[in-house]
């Protein structure tokens, strides 16, 4: 990722289901006029369809980047892995 620090889209996706779940409460309640529904459900759309881009973003970021190598104290090797029959 360079440079850019990692934008955390965890969050801002949580909050994006608060902002629509809280929607929903007051809508259900009948706090939003019908006119007003139609602008606030723009905005949480507008929200979900810019984290879901930032994500999308940051996965093609995460795969163009090149994996490093294990170092070498973590690898191990193939005869540790095998299973040793008990006598």
């Amino acid at each position: 990722f360079g440079d850019k620090k990692r934008f955390p889209l965890l969050g801002a996706y949580e909050l994006c289901l608060k902002c629509s779940h809280l929607f929903n409460i007051l809508d259900a309640r009948g706090a939003i006029s019908v006119t007003e529904r139609v602008g606030v459900i723009a905005r949480v759309r507008a929200l979900a369809v810019g984290v879901a881009k930032a994500w999308v973003d940051q996965q093609s970021q995460a795969e163009a980047v090149p994996e490093e190598e294990e170092p070498a104290a973590l690898k191990v090797s193939a005869a540790k892995k095998e299973a040793v029959p008990v006598a």
